[in-house]
């Protein structure tokens, strides 16, 4: 989210008045008391910051998962619906919405009661709601864990670079380029992989 603040110096976090207009509550004259019997002191984005942040959505998934279905056979298809992304050919259209997630951001909680919390924490009504790694799982249908010891020789470590991807730098629009012309049958199903990681999951720009 471009515009957001660090907590510089010099400026300050939410009041609790302004914690009390989001708990629905009327705010406490007595700073050692939080509307709604929080314990929550703060909120993470800073008052002068608080609108003039905007959210872009880096992930190419409509545009990826369309270029997916068209380039791939049945059978790739039914390859690919076998690893671990396979679950998102099953989605019609994926909505952004900067504004829903602008809201959140902005009740993100920081200060006193939730610092040993883990995940990002988010002063949701009176609640502070959790999102951790396994929420983000759960909703993705992603796994994730001790990565697995993979061993593969130098030669096979950057073949698909020096066949498909000419430039020294890789770029979406390259690697995009180099899935579309690519007509080796296991070299396909590798840079879909690859393509769908790096435009869908990562979010990349598209340069």
């Amino acid at each position: 989210m471009k515009g957001r603040s660090s907590g510089r110096e010099g400026e300050k976090p939410y009041s609790l008045e302004v914690i009390g207009s989001i708990c629905g509550a009327k705010p406490h004259k007595d700073p050692a008391q939080t509307p709604c019997d929080c314990s929550i002191t703060s909120i993470w984005c800073l008052e002068p910051k608080a609108y003039s942040s905007r959210v872009n959505n880096y992930s190419h998934a409509n545009s990826s998962l369309a270029a997916i279905r068209a380039k791939l056979s049945a059978e790739q298809l039914e390859q690919f619906k076998t690893s671990c992304f396979g679950h998102f050919l099953d989605i019609d259209k994926i909505q952004f919405s900067g504004y829903i997630l602008h809201g959140v951001v902005l009740r993100r909680v920081a200060g006193q009661g939730v610092k040993d919390l883990d995940g990002l924490n988010f002063l949701i009504g009176c609640d502070v709601a959790q999102f951790t790694r396994q929420d983000f799982c759960l909703i993705t249908g992603l796994r994730f864990g001790k990565v697995p010891e993979v061993s593969c020789g130098e030669n096979d470590e950057i073949r698909l670079q020096k066949r498909y991807i000419t430039d020294e730098g890789i770029t979406c629009n390259a690697l995009e380029e180099a899935f579309l012309r690519c007509t080796e049958e296991d070299d396909i199903y590798k840079l879909t992989l690859v393509y769908f990681a790096e435009l869908l999951v990562l979010g990349r720009d598209s340069i």
